[in-house]
């Protein structure tokens, strides 16, 4: 809800994505009038933010001046913003009755809930990252604490994406025996733009032969990538390295799994353009036709 807030606000000043909106307030002084900090309760919570949800992790998050992404939830910062756009935008931001989603599309049907219990597959979950948060060490651990069976509901099926090297090494211990727990192996996008390595091709391509996996991926495109860069003072050359680096990624790893006769689990995010899922798939027709 956060994250999808502030790329609504984001959108209303043309930023190319949050650090821009970051910099935008810092070029135009915005922060200099704000008189409130956080307190102690408000830091536990933006640090947390900070460190599970950002690239860039700090300790203490300040206002004045603004020293991450997560500063922007600052009353006062928020409110010189708003005070810049119409009455509608500031309307919309609060979205009475509805939902944002991460990228900052509201929902404003509501959404429904089964009246039955029903088993469920989860085709695409991270479960490195969800024990990470929940603080749990393997799936069976997790589920004998949050079993979905006091609703009578019950997980049937699930594949735990491993997309991020780093934890590559984690799966064998936090799937463990759970018999409806498989698992895929890639490397996600955002770890794509900044150049994959012959090792990490190696050693994927080696876990591709566990018993387990069932798949490669998730694999692709994602536009809204963000360049390492503080300050980024050559906003287009990063963007082009990326996508370079991903669009090169991407073929290294379809033509992996077009030989290991492997399905690929696709990820292509954009704006909302629809322009990464259309690369992608002319990636595909260019070559890989026969992949399933």
């Amino acid at each position: 809800m956060v994250t999808g807030c502030l790329h609504r606000v984001k959108s209303w000043f043309d930023c190319y994505d949050l650090d821009s909106l970051l910099q935008f307030v810092i070029d135009r002084r915005l922060n200099e009038s704000v008189n409130s900090g956080f307190n102690d309760q408000e830091q536990q919570l933006l640090v947390y933010f900070a460190q599970n949800y950002s690239p860039n992790r700090l300790s203490h998050i300040t206002a004045n001046p603004p020293n991450h992404v997560i500063s922007l939830t600052n009353w006062e910062i928020m409110a010189s913003l708003l005070r810049r756009v119409g009455p509608t935008q500031q309307q919309s931001l609060m979205a009475p009755g509805g939902y944002v989603t991460y990228e900052g599309s509201l929902i404003l049907d509501p959404v429904p809930s089964p009246s039955e219990p029903f088993l469920f597959v989860d085709s695409h979950f991270h479960l490195d990252l969800v024990l990470k948060r929940l603080h749990f060490k393997t799936f069976l651990h997790m589920s004998s604490e949050m079993s979905p069976a006091e609703n009578n509901n019950s997980f049937y099926y699930g594949i735990a994406n491993y997309v991020f090297p780093n934890h590559w090494n984690d799966w064998a211990v936090q799937v463990g025996v759970a018999h409806s727990v498989y698992v895929s192996f890639g490397i996600h996008p955002h770890i794509a733009a900044k150049g994959v390595t012959t090792n990490q091709l190696e050693d994927l391509e080696y876990l591709l032969g566990s018993y387990k996996c069932v798949a490669v991926g998730e694999i692709g495109l994602d536009f809204t990538t963000r360049c390492d860069c503080r300050r980024c003072n050559t906003p287009e050359q990063c963007k082009k390295r990326m996508r370079e680096c991903q669009e090169q990624a991407l073929i290294q790893m379809m033509d992996i799994a077009q030989r290991r006769q492997m399905p690929v689990i696709l990820h292509c995010r954009d704006g909302g353009s629809g322009e990464a899922a259309a690369r992608v798939l002319t990636l595909i027709h260019g070559g890989f036709a026969n992949l399933k």
